[in-house]
């Protein structure tokens, strides 16, 4: 999980703790992303900031009733695969998709 998301569309950092992510004036802005976001939406603060090599964009979530924002939405579910492998997978689906293909990407067993 990160620290903090930039949304692209509307160039800001949406504050995940309040109903209405910070927009007032978009009272359905989480619905409009939660589960629905791709390549070009929600950006890792982290990555903007001071980590080149952390994966670029981010999907919302919601685990124990907080939510969250991630890198890929299965993230955490699998603890066998390392950061790292993490990475390179939502690398290698952006570029895929960057070069206009659809990428997936592998959902494992959680045995």
């Amino acid at each position: 999980m990160a620290n903090g998301v930039f949304y692209v569309p509307l160039d800001g950092e949406p504050n995940l703790t309040e109903d209405d992510l910070g927009y007032p004036d978009d009272p359905g802005l989480w619905e409009k992303v939660y589960r629905h976001s791709a390549a070009g939406i929600l950006q890792c603060l982290e990555r903007r900031e001071r980590r080149p090599d952390c994966p670029e964009w981010m999907y919302l979530r919601v685990r124990n009733g907080v939510r969250e924002a991630v890198h890929n939405p299965t993230i955490g579910a699998h603890s066998s695969e390392s950061d790292a492998h993490k990475a390179l997978k939502e690398r290698i689906a952006t570029a895929a998709t960057n070069g206009g293909f659809k990428a997936e990407v592998e959902q494992r067993a959680k045995n």
